[in-house]
């Protein structure tokens, strides 16, 4: 091989390495930040604590370190290859994790520019958008990620499931943001009040649920119903008149998801009758009524053959 050859093959060595090795040490700070945040998040998740943009002081004393340093791998990672579009997920990530949700906005803004059709980081810039108070460009966000209102509705249901309220609340809420005047969404924020024996907040979004103009799954007859029942146990906020006052309502609308709510409507003013002193065949209509429509209605069963007893001596 001729000498000029040799040197024409090491120039394009050197060129190539020139190219190379940035390259190379920008993945591997992008690897480096990456194997940090997922350690944090890791923590966040095992305590129960994790939601988007929220700072992570409430994990451990030195998490906080842990995502700066995160922070100036991927800026680092960044300024060697701009085209590491992983490394602007990443870096909105720990934005989030400290609580810093404006400069979180952008990397995630970029990383959803340079990959439009993948609807996680539209997912994700809108939790940022929606932490820094934009509800506005949070909703587009979501939208743009494929996402409905009914979306954040199902996974609040889901961490009802495991009993996680104060975050299906935060689902719940989105669920409003993305679609204000779903009835269904402030339902399940009373639901989850109810469980919780937060009646004030239960009743007000039940009330609100009732102003509503969009319904999916959930009907009118269902909201006076569970009015009802925290008008009827609710403590301080007790009062049995209003609870039969929505339990008429919720007849009157003749609108239920299901025949078993209705049911129960029947049977909880039965159980009202018998707490305010109404006659036996008064209960009786109603516990009757109730196992009309649902014929596996324990406690209608019961109250029935109390009422009965009560009426002549004999049971059902």
């Amino acid at each position: 091989m001729k000498q000029w050859q040799l040197w024409v093959g090491l120039v394009i060595l050197v060129l190539v390495g020139v190219r190379l090795v940035p390259l190379g040490l920008a993945l591997s700070y992008q690897v480096r930040g990456g194997l940090l945040l997922e350690q944090v998040r890791q923590e966040i998740l095992e305590q129960d604590v994790g939601q988007e943009c929220q700072p992570v002081e409430v994990v451990s004393a030195d998490a906080s370190q842990r995502v700066k340093d995160a922070i100036e791998y991927l800026d680092s990672a960044l300024k060697l290859n701009p085209a590491l579009t992983q490394a602007y997920l990443l870096l909105g990530r720990a934005y989030c994790l400290l609580g810093d949700s404006q400069n979180a906005i952008r990397p995630y803004d970029t990383y959803a520019n340079l990959r439009p059709s993948n609807p996680l980081g539209h997912l994700e810039l809108g939790f940022a958008y929606q932490a820094y108070g934009d509800q506005k460009f949070a909703v587009a966000a979501w939208q743009a990620a494929g996402l409905s209102a009914q979306d954040f509705i199902d996974v609040g249901h889901s961490l009802v499931e495991r009993q996680q309220f104060e975050s299906a609340v935060v689902w719940y809420e989105r669920a409003l943001y993305a679609q204000p005047g779903l009835a269904d969404a402030w339902y399940a924020l009373g639901l989850v009040y109810q469980r919780q024996a937060q009646w004030q907040a239960a009743i007000e979004a039940y009330s609100a649920a009732l102003e509503a103009s969009v319904w999916q799954s959930i009907r009118v007859g269902d909201v006076y119903y569970r009015l009802g029942q925290v008008y009827q146990s609710a403590g301080e906020h007790q009062d049995i008149e209003k609870a039969l006052a929505m339990y008429a309502a919720a007849l009157d609308s003749d609108a239920f998801s299901l025949e078993a709510v209705r049911a129960d409507v029947y049977y909880k003013r039965g159980e009202l009758f018998t707490w305010l002193g109404r006659s036996p065949e008064e209960c009786i209509a109603q516990f009757r009524q109730a196992l009309l429509l649902d014929p596996g209605h324990f406690w209608a069963h019961l109250r029935l053959g109390q009422a009965l007893y009560q009426a002549s001596g004999e049971v059902e």
